[in-house]
């Protein structure tokens, strides 16, 4: 190769590395964002061309992915002392003997569904922080508003705790609702008067709920239920909110259901 071709390719080669590209994005979502690419396409004779890229870009999340409620995955474990995993051993007596010095059956090879039902567990817990709930009498002059958010019937942090227990046709469920205590009086009213009251405010209310049923091989189920298990009685003052808070008491009832 000649002093002339040989710089000709030199100066190919240094153009294709110039060719990149970048973009910085801003979004009002996460904020600032780069993303950038490098890439090499160089024809070195005829018949042989090398081709390189090297990048890194991201994207905006979602609405789902921003505002989706929290969620888990559980990977799968497979315990090395189960035959099918045995047997997928070109040798496996070592693994057999220290399976068996750990007291493991030589032909244990559960898929962990209890073969005597011991019953199953499910919980969860719903919980909210209700931060602002405004009303502006005056559409002209936002500075005004009435701030509901902690107030009698808005309390603003509130959870339901479920716990449900299952066993073979068993089945069983207890579920407690918290609301926080809250202001008897919004804050136009309390600008009035700050002391409108030796009452001023609702206090912490938690009432359970519990049942217990069953399902008959042909197709019935019985359900026996309580609800305010422990009588809690309305806080006082409660009036005309009170349709956040139980005003019935202790009630119990029987449901027959048929699934055909």
């Amino acid at each position: 190769m000649n002093e002339k071709k040989y710089q000709s390719r030199i100066a190919e080669l240094e153009a294709l590395l110039e060719e990149k590209s970048a973009r910085i994005a801003n979004y009002s979502s996460i904020g600032n964002t780069k993303s950038w690419k490098l890439g090499l396409d160089w024809k070195v004779y005829e018949d042989l061309r090398l081709r390189a890229t090297k990048s890194s870009a991201l994207r905006a999340p979602n609405i789902g992915e921003l505002y989706g409620e929290a969620s888990q995955t559980f990977f799968r474990v497979d315990d090395p002392c189960r035959t099918d995993n045995l047997a997928d051993l070109a040798n496996a007596d070592q693994r057999i003997s220290n399976c068996a010095a750990l007291g493991i059956p030589a032909d244990f090879n559960s898929d962990y569904d209890s073969a005597t039902l011991e019953g199953a567990f499910r919980t969860s817990l719903i919980a909210t922080y209700l931060k602002d709930r405004k009303e502006f009498p005056f559409q002209d002059n936002p500075e005004v508003f009435y701030q509901y958010a902690g107030t009698a019937g808005e309390s603003d942090r509130q959870g339901v705790f479920t716990i449900n227990y299952s066993r073979g046709d068993w089945e069983a469920s207890w579920k407690t609702r918290y609301l926080e205590r809250s202001s008897l009086y919004d804050n136009q009213e309390l600008a009035r008067n700050p002391n409108p009251s030796n009452r001023m405010e609702l206090p912490s209310y938690a009432v359970t709920d519990v049942t217990a049923g069953y399902n008959f091989a042909n197709g019935v189920s019985l359900t026996v239920g309580i609800d305010n298990l422990f009588n809690r009685a309305l806080p006082t003052g409660t009036g005309s909110i009170d349709g956040a808070y139980d005003n019935i008491g202790r009630f119990g009832y029987v449901t027959v259901a048929y699934k055909m």
